[in-house]
């Protein structure tokens, strides 16, 4: 086994998400948050939206979902910095190799020439495959995408679009404002808003 495959065994597919946030010094662990947005997935919501102030904690809780089920879940972690931070072909690209590697192939760039969108939606299906025969959920987090300029309402669509939504066995998290986010085509699905809570004086 070549050092390569032999560290992928080790990784989960939020591993290979290079926007994924790093844990912020004193970070609090708020495990009844995501207890209560993972109970909220698998009931009959498809889609959550974790509303809550600027700077208030929406992104940590995200991170610590996704690090709770690294083997089930996809993220798209994307702020305004730059156009390359929220470029729709980026995070397709992305997420592309986030869904392969969790089929158990190794990550590895596609030469931008080709139809990445094609080649996430056949990933999208082959997962669905796996998560029927395993009779289990997956989970996409996208953050963030309240925060692209007002301008880029197309790009930000484009993004939208690469999130499964609508499909048995997936669920989406996103954060940022559901007013806002309601606006771009997610389907048929309802998006259910849930204010995140302030820190506890316990947690404080």
């Amino acid at each position: 086994m070549s050092t390569i495959e032999a560290n992928a065994k080790l990784a989960d597919p939020i591993t290979i998400c290079p926007t994924f946030p790093a844990p912020p010094e004193n970070e609090i662990q708020r495990d009844n948050m995501t207890s209560t947005l993972l109970s909220m997935l698998k009931s009959d919501m498809e889609i959550v939206v974790v509303e809550g102030e600027e700077g208030g904690g929406k992104t940590t809780l995200l991170a610590q979902f996704g690090r709770l089920h690294p083997k089930h879940t996809f993220c798209v972690f994307v702020r305004d910095a730059s156009h390359y931070a929220w470029d729709p072909l980026t995070i397709a690209e992305n997420l592309n190799e986030q869904i392969r590697f969790a089929l158990g192939h190794l990550p590895f760039r596609q030469h931008r020439k080709t139809d990445i969108r094609s080649l996430l939606r056949t990933s999208i299906r082959d997962l669905q495959r796996k998560a029927k025969q395993e009779n289990a959920t997956y989970y996409f987090v996208a953050d963030g995408l309240d925060e692209i300029p007002e301008e880029a309402h197309t790009e930000v669509q484009q993004i939208v679009d690469c999130l499964p939504t609508g499909v048995a066995n997936f669920r989406v998290l996103l954060s940022g404002s559901n007013e806002k986010l309601a606006k771009f085509r997610l389907g048929r699905t309802t998006l259910k808003p849930w204010p995140l809570p302030p820190f506890s004086l316990d947690e404080t």
